[in-house]
């Protein structure tokens, strides 16, 4: 039964009329292409950003973030730079604070053709439901809780990160400092297709398999050559040999890259690979695993170097976070929603702020699916319920301050 009280009835009325022009921002948002590895897309989104949440009426902080290093398709150590981190901080002094955070990166690159399509409560869209569509409920909830003064002396911190769809590599030690300077996380990734949140997580990591050969004429001297393109094969058998599904482990070769002219015998190949993991102990089993193919397929001429790690440590609620959930679910209820737990396997920042010390719940943006795809799209009506959620969630924080998940 939703709860009913001055500030939280006037905040349905004024979110209900918020949400058509709510949904034309969000179509512009998407129409700007923001992919991971599209620096100026990423800097022309962060711009758009600044401007549509200037109604917020906190100042925009842009955060310089460090480049990192990968290895690129010939084997060559590679330095990437991504756009800003992106802050608004409201009463940091704040004895009580809470960190809502989504990134505003997709996976889309910077040639793929950007279709959008709306029919009725359903929008099609690069980026609609992930995260875009998450930013777009961060924004209205945020921008009620200015309005109305809900909860005025609660703290709070959006923070907009760049790289989330590749792991975070240049975000991490933002993230790990914005983790202790707060008492619980709100992530605005999308909820499940039905609209249930997301409980534990998988850990997941990406490999990079180097393989060196040596190069030769394919029909003068091949047998001089060192083919690394076939030696990468073999490494990729091994690695699919360590799959165990039912155990929670996949290991997932995602791509091959190597060679060039048909007459060459290649020299170099890149195999990168995706784990995903049950438990965290998993991670050093993993490593090992990795380190004995390496060694067995380096020699003869060839050498097989290893990179990479675990991006997203394996989520399991404590104690924390479970007082978190309850305290959610029972304002989700006061807002009019029922919501439904499930475990997933996919993984977010929320698992990195858990590893962190910060209790967080990781989709809490709108409903919607085929993320990844040109597919991918956002079930509209679920916007403001969304962000009605997260106003009662701040209302009854407020309410009984003693009662606040504590970070471990």
């Amino acid at each position: 039964m939703v709860e009913s009280s001055a500030p939280l009835a006037a905040t349905r009325r004024w979110l209900k009329q918020q949400a058509e022009p709510a949904v034309e921002r969000l179509q512009r948002w998407c129409e700007q292409n923001s992919g991971s590895y599209h620096r100026e897309g990423l800097e022309a989104m962060a711009a758009r950003l600044i401007d549509d949440l200037a109604d917020l009426e906190i100042p925009a902080e842009r955060v310089s973030l460090p480049g990192w290093e990968e290895i690129d398709e010939l084997g060559r150590r590679t330095t990437h730079h991504t756009g800003p981190g992106l802050l608004w901080q409201h009463r940091d002094e704040a004895k009580h604070r809470v960190l809502l955070l989504i990134h505003y990166d997709t996976v889309y690159p910077a040639a793929a053709p950007v279709h959008i399509r709306r029919e009725q409560d359903r929008l099609w869209a690069p980026g609609a439901a992930d995260a875009k569509g998450g930013i777009l409920v961060m924004h209205l909830a945020l921008a009620a809780l200015r309005r109305f003064q809900v909860a005025p002396d609660i703290g709070w911190t959006l923070a907009l990160n760049p790289d989330e769809e590749i792991g975070s590599p240049a975000s991490r030690s933002w993230l790990r400092q914005l983790a202790a300077e707060h008492d619980f996380g709100m992530v605005f990734e999308p909820s499940l297709p039905d609209g249930a949140w997301v409980a534990d997580r998988k850990g997941s990591g990406n490999w990079t398999f180097l393989v060196e050969g040596r190069a030769a004429h394919a029909g003068r001297n091949p047998e001089q050559g060192r083919n690394a393109i076939v030696r990468a094969a073999q490494v990729v058998e091994a690695l699919d040999t360590l799959n165990e599904p039912l155990k929670g482990r996949t290991v997932n070769v995602g791509r091959i890259q190597g060679g060039g002219p048909l007459n060459r015998v290649p020299e170099v190949a890149v195999v990168r690979v995706n784990v995903r993991i049950t438990q965290a102990a998993d991670e050093e089993q993993v490593i090992h695993l990795f380190e004995q193919i390496a060694a067995r397929y380096s020699g003869d001429g060839f050498t097989c170097s290893l990179s990479g790690g675990l991006h997203a440590p394996v989520k399991v609620a404590d104690a924390a976070a479970m007082l978190l959930r309850e305290r959610m679910q029972k304002s989700a209820k006061k807002a009019g929603r029922i919501v439904r737990w499930r475990d997933t396997g996919g993984a977010c920042d929320g698992s990195k702020l858990a590893a962190f010390g910060l209790p967080n719940i990781d989709t809490l943006g709108p409903t919607g699916d085929h993320l990844h795809s040109p597919e991918e799209y956002c079930d509209l009506d679920t916007i403001v319920p969304a962000a009605q959620t997260i106003v009662q969630a701040f209302h009854d924080f407020a309410r009984e301050p003693h009662r606040w998940p504590t970070r471990h």
